[in-house]
């Protein structure tokens, strides 16, 4: 009764637990990191995600440093000694591969909110009509019966109604954000496969066609993906070319010369082959 009225128990992780699967990916990356390997994990927003990549300099005694491109690597020295000997970890799932499910409303099962509704429907529908079906079968009328028998089951009965319905509103709200972000980290591994693996550019319709190919429960708006498209576009400042009458096509570099900085600091600076002295 309490998850119909006030939704499902959904307890608040900390930041040491958010932090876990992030600080897997760094020693799975042997302690060096940039902007773009920190995106393929999250599916941050570039502003998001360079915010989020100081607090981890903060809290984790990182360093920034240059590679011989001149790209901007994070590295966490600390993060990769162990009294144990070397760190090694599994690398976690890309963001792509770890959706967002819909955010439920009761979290119970349908049968078990048919019960509470119509228990409560029939309490509101008793308490509306005692002035007619039950005063004249009980001999009773006056204040105390009009309040006791009609006012406080009417009120009660419609509140406990009226929260669940506002409670609809948020929960659609947040599950319009869940697929917008969905959407994102589907467009974002195209882009990510494409820039590091299969190499070329990808255009709108490619995308689309991608993610309605994962998301095979609902019809993909196209204004949708093509505003995700354009979005990682202008955070990795994209080469965008277009044949004579064709489609605009889209191709990321930036993304392959930042892993290929963070490997070449990797190979200096061998985190992973560190010692407590």
């Amino acid at each position: 009764v309490f998850a119909f009225v006030f939704g499902p128990d959904r307890p608040k992780p900390t930041r040491k637990q958010l932090d876990r699967s992030t600080l897997r990916l760094i020693r799975a990356r042997r302690g060096a990191l940039t902007t773009a390997e920190l995106i393929e994990h999250t599916a941050l927003g570039m502003p998001e995600a360079e915010e989020e990549m100081g607090r981890l300099l903060g809290s984790y005694a990182g360093e920034p440093t240059v590679s011989p491109d001149g790209e901007l690597v994070y590295a966490f020295p600390e993060l990769m000694t162990s009294a144990h000997g070397p760190v090694k970890a599994r690398e976690p799932n890309p963001a792509w591969m770890r959706m967002e499910y819909p955010l439920e409303l009761t979290g119970n099962e349908k049968k078990h909110d048919a019960i509470i509704i119509g228990m409560n429907g029939f309490t509101l529908a008793a308490g509306a009509t005692a002035p007619w079906f039950i005063f004249p079968q009980l001999g009773i009328g006056g204040t105390a019966a009009l309040v006791g028998l009609v006012l406080i089951p009417t009120v009660f009965s419609v509140l406990f109604f009226s929260v669940p319905l506002l409670r609809v509103l948020g929960v659609r709200r947040e599950n319009r954000a869940r697929e917008a972000r969905n959407v994102r980290r589907l467009v974002l591994g195209l882009v990510y496969r494409k820039a590091l693996g299969e190499g070329g550019s990808v255009t709108a319709d490619e995308a689309t066609a991608h993610v309605q190919a994962k998301m095979k429960n609902r019809t993909v708006d196209p204004s949708e993906v093509g505003a995700a498209l354009h979005q990682l576009a202008a955070e990795f400042d994209a080469d965008v070319s277009s044949e004579e009458g064709g489609p605009l096509r889209f191709s990321f570099p930036a993304i392959r010369k930042q892993f290929l900085a963070s490997e070449l600091v990797r190979r200096r600076l061998r985190l992973d082959e560190g010692e407590l002295g």
